[in-house]
């Protein structure tokens, strides 16, 4: 990581730019990194900086990437036919489908974008550059100097984080000095990092569903389930005891997958009877635009108390449903990646 400042400062108003070649590594931020950063600028109200030339290219180099991938697949299933001599029809999206994906891409990418329209100033600024080989167009390419001109533009009303690989923008591990000094006289700050890595590794208040929100929604959805494990040895709930959350960043935008586990202390109308404990553990989506809980999956419920015969447990039952499909299935994209934690 390689900020002006001493680490990545999280602050109002921030606009993040990534550029091409960053996008193209985390298959066009559909990857599950970008999905937590996705997650972070949402929850954050930050905003995805999109200058002209990113968008251009991105849209370029997505069709490129999806017709080349469609006519390896094409070959590769013609060499297994040609040893298999039958085989099931390989299904793959037709031009029509092609084009509205990439028409719709940045549409359906769940960031908030600030786009930056190549206008004069920018154009001119850009071309001085590679005229004059002025950084970031050391090697005589417009494309760096269209994006940094870009972040001067934004520098007068956000902050603004690039996110950038090249060695363009850098001198050693730092920003290039020139580079530098432009910014200098900007009323806000720019922040130079080498991965999208860098941004999630400094997050300081990471995402964070509220304790009792959380209690609320488990109890609405497993309460009585949980009242009648603990009432058939005479008990009642009382509070929560122990809550353990982990965050992931999932295939849906703005939705976080938690997985949790509860410890409830229970009483018993016998004050000299230990009333035991209860336990669940489960699996849901919280959106965090929202704040809605969804796809609650119980994975254990259980109740420890003790009796006479010594330390005993009661259990739920927890089925998983299956399904079956004849013929060809559709399938659908599933990750979790991992939130940073406190």
């Amino acid at each position: 990581m390689t900020p002006l400042k001493q680490s990545f400062q999280v602050r109002a108003s921030v606009i993040v730019v990534i550029d091409t070649n960053i996008w193209k590594q985390h298959l066009f931020l559909r990857s599950p990194l970008a999905a937590a950063l996705q997650l972070y600028l949402s929850e954050k109200d930050y905003f995805l900086g999109l200058p002209k030339i990113v968008e251009d290219e991105i849209r370029k180099h997505l069709q490129t990437e999806i017709l080349n991938l469609k006519k390896s697949i094409i070959v590769q299933h013609d060499r297994l036919l040609s040893i298999f001599m039958e085989m099931p029809e390989v299904v793959l999206p037709n031009d029509d489908e092609i084009k509205d994906i990439v028409s719709e891409f940045f549409a359906d990418s769940g960031f908030y974008f600030k786009r930056m329209p190549m206008d004069l100033k920018i154009a001119r600024g850009a071309i001085d550059r590679v005229v004059n080989r002025a950084a970031p167009s050391q090697d005589g390419k417009v494309q760096d100097s269209l994006i940094w001109e870009s972040c001067l533009r934004w520098l007068e009303s956000d902050n603004v984080t690039l996110v950038s690989n090249d060695k363009a923008f850098f001198t050693d591990k730092n920003i290039n000095d020139s580079l530098y000094l432009e910014t200098k006289p900007k009323k806000f700050d720019l922040t130079l990092v080498s991965r999208i890595e860098d941004i999630l590794d400094s997050i300081s208040d990471p995402i964070v569903c509220p304790r009792d929100d959380f209690l609320s929604a488990v109890y609405s959805q497993f309460g009585q389930s949980l009242d009648d494990l603990v009432s058939s040895a005479e008990a009642q709930i009382t509070e929560c005891t122990k809550l353990n959350l982990k965050y992931f960043a999932s295939e849906t935008h703005n939705l976080v997958y938690i997985t949790g586990s509860a410890l409830f202390d229970c009483v018993t109308a016998n004050v000299d009877e230990p009333a035991g404990s209860a336990f669940i553990e489960l699996e849901c989506g919280w959106n965090i635009q929202s704040k809605e809980f969804s796809q609650f999956q119980l994975k254990k419920m259980e109740y420890y108390f003790q009796d006479n015969f010594g330390k005993q447990t009661k259990s739920v039952s927890v089925f998983s449903a299956g399904t079956a499909v004849i013929g060809h299935r559709n399938v659908n994209r599933k990750f979790r990646y991992a939130l940073p934690e406190h």
